[in-house]
């Protein structure tokens, strides 16, 4: 990036003479009073100058604070000075302790710029910064105590003769000496560690020129006992040989990117790509990207009467009046023009619209087609669910139909039978009814495979509920039924069939010989239905269907006595049926009771 040029060539050509004012200055004897601070105020009007640059460039505001400081410290050098030589002539203590004083800005000045570079992102530890910037602090404070109480030990300046003040330097003024240097080169040093832009790194030597500039003449200074002269005048002092080269140095470092600064941004705007135009608030275009300085064709850079966009993504054949509304449609979809305000007018731009249009149309049409395949798939979804059902009944309706095929083939050839003949004798109304118990079978059944599928387990009233329906149909036979319930419990699904299925079949095998049948679902440790009648039902036996009891946790046994024949199946309950009413079983007691009746 382009950094700023020191404002522009006209205050290039400020600082050149303010320079040469103040070498020129320095020749004059001090004894001319007037004009002897030329050379200071035309130092202090270059550090002014360049303050006021560095406050609107740096932008992060603990580096700009600390380099204005520093500038305040360098105007405090020059202050001093011109009191030293004008205000406190022949006041010799008070001259003495304003030279001392040069020690408080000389040692501040790189204290304040190596502050400032270690404030420099990234700071990877900020307590760190804190402390090292209070320690700094503290040394600079002890190194003022020092030099201003010389007088009482004498550590900096052994002085042997007053007024002329012959002096030499002693231990703690080279200490000073070396601190101030190793601050110095530590600016430098620590900046190119926190670089990261290795274009910057490259161009290091012209800081270290600048710095290196100031240390050669504080060392001539040292060494000679002043600075070089010319006709017998001097080029200059100590105060513009350490604040010029460090005003030089950092300013080299900020335009080579080592600090970053907020500068460079007409280049950026130009090289931006787009088409943008700065009014001013007259609405007088100002800058126009991509016109690199120049003004517009046809017009002066005092205003131009129309806009003009000079970026490469407009077609020249488009044109929008620029209006108080931020965004403005320009007959072409693919483009607007856009409006923001600034500081002293506002910025008009371009918006290319066409990559974002481009991906609406592809994102719209990509959305079509997912809704077509949603569609498809739903619509394939609902086909599935709907066979799925389908084979779902079927197999249900096949598995009812195979359970009772038998007793339904036989039912129906009853009814047959019974619809054959004219009147209706004896043995017609006997085969009705028994088809009548055959049908309720079926019915009950087919409702007890239908439950069982939904849930494995089934409630002993449905088990109830299908014996009693039996049996109703029963005692139009002349058969004495009687039910007795106590208890209401789950049941697994196939042993609820299985009991049923064994009462249908002990039913039908005594058909002709039964008379009386009695049916007690009891809780005991487990679930018993005892089934009693006068006859004996020679297809029931211990034996009968032993595997599919096994597998439902389910025991037979069977007895004849007394002419009476004994059916006691024991069923493992799973839990006790909470949902049913207490009020349900006294219900099913009092109709067993009716039913004996």
């Amino acid at each position: 990036m382009e950094r700023l040029k020191f404002a522009n060539k006209r205050i290039m050509l400020v600082f050149g003479l303010l320079f040469i004012t103040g070498i020129i200055g320095c020749m004059v004897p001090v004894s001319v009073a007037k004009i002897h601070h030329i050379p200071a105020y035309a130092y202090i009007t270059m550090i002014l100058i360049w303050a006021v640059s560095v406050r609107r460039r740096i932008v992060d505001g603990r580096i700009r604070t600390r380099i204005l400081i520093a500038c305040a410290f360098m105007l405090l050098l020059f202050i001093l000075r011109m009191c030293k030589y004008s205000y406190f002539p022949d006041d010799i203590y008070v001259n003495e302790y304003v030279w001392y004083a040069y020690t408080i800005p000389l040692t501040a000045i790189p204290v304040c710029f190596f502050m400032a570079a270690i404030n420099v992102e990234p700071v990877k530890n900020m307590r760190l910064v804190a402390a090292t910037e209070k320690a700094l602090i503290v040394l600079n404070v002890i190194v003022a105590v020092v030099v201003m109480t010389n007088d009482y030990h004498s550590f900096v300046y052994n002085i042997t003769v007053r007024p002329e003040k012959e002096y030499t330097h002693e231990w703690c003024y080279w200490v000073i000496l070396g601190i101030r240097i190793l601050l110095s080169i530590g600016v430098l040093y620590v900046l190119m560690k926190k670089c990261s832009l290795s274009a910057a790194k490259k161009k290091w030597y012209i800081p270290a020129i600048s710095i290196a500039v100031s240390c050669i003449l504080l060392t001539w200074y040292l060494i000679y006992g002043g600075a070089p002269k010319i006709m017998g005048y001097k080029l200059f002092q100590i105060h513009e040989a350490v604040c010029i080269p460090f005003i030089i140095a950092f300013e080299s470092i900020i335009q080579i990117g080592l600090i970053p600064a907020n500068s460079g941004y007409r280049r950026i705007f130009d090289h931006s790509g787009i088409n943008a135009c700065i009014y001013n608030d007259r609405d007088h275009p100002v800058i126009v990207a991509g016109d690199s300085g120049e003004s517009p064709a046809g017009t002066t850079r005092a205003g131009i009467e129309e806009p003009h966009y000079t970026g490469k993504n407009v077609d020249p054949g488009l044109s929008a009046t620029v209006s108080g509304d931020s965004t403005e449609p320009m007959h072409d979809s693919d483009q607007r023009i856009c409006r923001a305000p600034i500081s002293g007018g506002y910025i008009t731009w371009v918006d290319d619209l066409s990559p974002v249009n481009r991906l609406n149309r592809e994102i719209a049409e990509v959305t079509e087609e997912l809704a077509d395949e949603n569609e498809l798939i739903r619509r394939e979804n609902e086909v599935r669910a709907e066979r799925i059902s389908y084979e779902e009944r079927n197999r249900l309706y096949n598995s009812i139909a195979s359970a009772v095929r038998t007793r339904a083939v036989r039912a129906y050839d009853l009814l047959e039978e019974a619809s054959g003949t004219d009147a209706v004798t004896e043995e017609d109304q006997e085969n009705i009814i028994y088809a009548s118990v055959l049908s309720a079978y079926i019915k009950r059944m087919g409702n007890l495979i239908l439950l069982s599928d939904r849930s494995d387990t089934l409630s002993s009233a449905e088990l109830g509920a299908s014996i009693r329906e039996s049996l109703d149909y029963l005692k139009l036979n002349g058969c004495r039924c009687f039910i007795y319930e106590n208890c209401r419990c789950r049941l697994s699904a196939q042993s609820v069939l299985l009991a049923y299925e064994l009462f249908e079949d002990a039913v039908e095998d005594v058909w002709s010989r039964l008379h009386a049948v009695s049916v007690s679902l009891e809780q005991e440790d487990d679930f018993v239905m005892s089934i009693t009648m006068d006859a004996a039902a020679e297809a029931i036996s211990s034996t009968w269907k032993d595997k599919e009891l096994q597998a439902a946790g389910c025991s037979l046994s069977v007895k004849f006595e007394d002419d009476t024949y004994f059916i006691r199946m024991e069923i493992c309950p799973i839990t006790q049926d909470a949902s049913e009413d207490l009020q349900d079983d006294k219900s099913a007691f009092q109709n067993g009771r009716e039913d004996q009746a």
